[in-house]
């Protein structure tokens, strides 16, 4: 390998991590799951090499990965082949390729969910500014960053048909910040979210049918019926816009 550069990936590490080599710092990353790879062409010598690894398993990040799992903190990649919509997180990526040859649809759902602070909010204990990631905009990097780190890694991936901003999380304008102004191909370009560009329009988006919209509750009660759209009839959306100084 002389002569070329050197990366390690980790394919998932919850729910952070530093790296070392040779003793020397290379990196800290969090996100359990999507990969995290770092350069080591400067670091490594010839011979033999030592990495070294601190795993925490608690971060700023578990904040936003409240997923029903157990907590078995480590180095790892070996997950569930049940599901197509990898909940609650990104799955590995060979389920995509899989996917994509056997012509099976994806909804790709982003590391985030909230559920235990949107749920202390629900139930009384704390006031709705306390739920994550709501309006509060020190979150919106943190969720941009983690919706990006996403879709730059499975953007090629034809079998995925529905993105997710992730699950139970408490909306709010952070989680539509992420979710609306960007177009696809803005989002394929800008590699970091300081490199979006400033926003003058807004994506408008209509489901067929989405759990929870109108119905029961906000987790999986069925829509209500004078919620769905008649698709056996011709549909006409009409839209007014009023400026707001």
């Amino acid at each position: 390998m002389k002569g070329k550069r050197i990366f390690i990936s980790f394919q998932g590490v919850e729910s952070g991590f530093t790296l070392w080599c040779n003793g020397k710092y290379v990196g800290y990353s969090e996100d359990t799951f999507t990969p995290s790879e770092f350069e080591l062409t400067d670091v490594m010598t010839e011979g033999e090499n030592k990495l070294a690894v601190q795993v925490f398993k608690w971060t700023s990040g578990s904040w936003c990965e409240d997923q029903d799992f157990f907590r078995f903190s480590g180095i790892f990649r070996d997950v569930f082949f049940y599901a197509i919509r990898t909940s609650h997180y990104p799955n590995d990526s060979k389920l995509y390729e899989l996917c994509d040859e056997y012509g099976l649809y994806l909804i790709d759902e982003c590391n985030m969910e909230t559920h235990g602070m949107w749920d202390m909010v629900g139930r009384g204990v704390w006031p709705i500014e306390k739920a994550l990631p709501g309006d509060r905009k020190e979150w919106q990097p943190l969720l941009l960053d983690r919706v990006n780190s996403m879709y730059q890694r499975d953007k090629n991936h034809p079998s995925i048909l529905i993105w997710s901003c992730g699950n139970e999380s408490f909306g709010g304008k952070d989680l539509s910040f992420s979710a609306l102004p960007y177009t696809p191909h803005e989002l394929e370009n800008a590699m970091h979210a300081y490199e979006l560009p400033p926003i003058y329009y807004t994506v408008v988006k209509v489901s067929l049918m989405q759990m929870g919209v109108g119905g029961d509750d906000s987790w999986g009660a069925r829509t209500l019926d004078e919620y769905l759209l008649d698709v056996s009839k011709k549909l006409t959306l009409s839209f007014y816009f009023k400026g707001i100084s």
